[in-house]
């Protein structure tokens, strides 16, 4: 669990291919530039827009109805994400960590306190670039690529998996144009729900985690409530999960729960979910383990579970075994449990083939 501390200010200048309403000009690494608020380009991967700060997973009423581990596990942006297009040959980002930047013996700096920034370019999205902050004030050249045809292209850059946000401005080259995207605004948003692996521990970088790759593979928005050894599907999140108008929820909490927990809560978070939002997709992924041991007792229960509400007539019920998501050569963890960037992708293949496969998005 991270601990408040005092905010440090990460100034990150990309150089990369490539209205609102522009901060003044300012200078970055010597050229001038045209600084816009995250705020005014907006803030995406959230489920609410009442939330106490800017870039808070939770709405300001969680604070009294969850845990006080869950609601500080809020303040993290894991899945936050902006989006915006630009002409610009360069950007600058410059953010505030809501504490202060650090690293696990299992997670790097660039994935718990980064940011990554990726363009879409024939009809693909490639990493332009990636924050690398320490523990001080920085700055650093990420990606240089000039733009010269001045031609304007949709961008994202995702926000840190295990530290939060308090501000963020991005610059771009003053005879250039940044705008809002609208970009997959049209699509209800896939909803994850689950423990610090939905979280995107231990990606190398925000970008890497699985709900940010099906994001980007299958060009829908995603929101991310993984909480960090707090997935435990209590009633007052299922509650506030239910509040989201989603195209699909998925619900990954087995590593966080013990075996009598899932007997009890399974079931009524499905119900619960079911009552707010009759033809919603609700899928449910079984926990993984690098030995092979399936199904699990944990899957077992929530397997027969999902049986028995389809025989009460329930539909739209989805079940993906954990067998195939870290792969079968024990390469795809950091430590037996998260996964790592190959583990991830794996997850992010599996996920979109179960999806595709049995025609969930409409």
């Amino acid at each position: 669990m991270l601990r408040l501390n005092i905010p440090i200010t990460i100034f990150i200048s990309f150089l990369v291919l490539i209205n609102c309403y522009p901060q003044q000009n300012n200078s970055a690494s010597g050229n001038d530039t045209l600084w816009y608020k995250a705020e005014d380009l907006g803030l995406f991967g959230q489920g609410w827009k009442d939330v106490e700060s800017p870039f808070d997973r939770l709405p300001a009423k969680a604070k009294n109805m969850v845990r006080k581990p869950v609601w500080e596990l809020g303040h993290q942006s894991a899945g936050i994400y902006i989006r915006f297009t630009s002409n610009s040959d360069r950007f600058f980002v410059r953010y505030t960590l809501y504490n202060k930047g650090f690293s696990m013996p299992h997670m790097p700096s660039t994935g718990i306190n980064g940011v990554d920034l990726y363009c879409l370019m024939d009809n693909k999205w490639i990493f332009i670039g990636n924050g690398k902050p320490d523990t001080s004030s920085n700055a650093n050249i990420i990606f240089a690529n000039k733009n010269e045809a001045q031609k304007e292209y949709h961008y994202i850059l995702f926000l840190p998996l295990y530290n939060g946000v308090k501000d963020l401005k991005i610059g771009i080259s003053n005879n250039s144009s940044l705008k809002k995207d609208s970009i997959f605004e049209s699509k209800k948003p896939i909803v994850f729900y689950g423990t610090s692996i939905t979280q995107g521990g231990c990606a190398s970088r925000p970008g890497n985690c699985h709900t940010s790759l099906l994001l980007r593979h299958l060009n829908w928005p995603v929101i991310n409530l993984g909480f960090s050894g707090n997935g435990k599907m209590e009633p007052e999140m299922i509650q506030l999960i239910s509040e989201i108008d989603a195209s699909l929820y998925v619900i990954d909490c087995h590593k966080n729960m013990k075996v009598e927990e899932v007997k009890e809560r399974m079931e009524q978070a499905i119900r619960e979910l079911r009552i707010k939002h009759s033809d919603t997709p609700i899928m449910v992924i079984e926990e993984t383990n690098i030995n092979n041991i399936y199904p699990s007792e944990r899957g077992i229960i929530t397997k027969g579970i999902i049986k028995k509400l389809i025989k009460e007539g329930f539909t739209k019920l989805y079940y993906l075994p954990g067998n195939n998501l870290l792969g079968h050569d024990s390469e795809g963890t950091v430590d037996t449990i998260h996964p790592n960037d190959l583990g991830f992708s794996r997850f992010a293949v599996e996920i979109e083939k179960f999806i595709k496969q049995n025609k969930i998005l409409k």
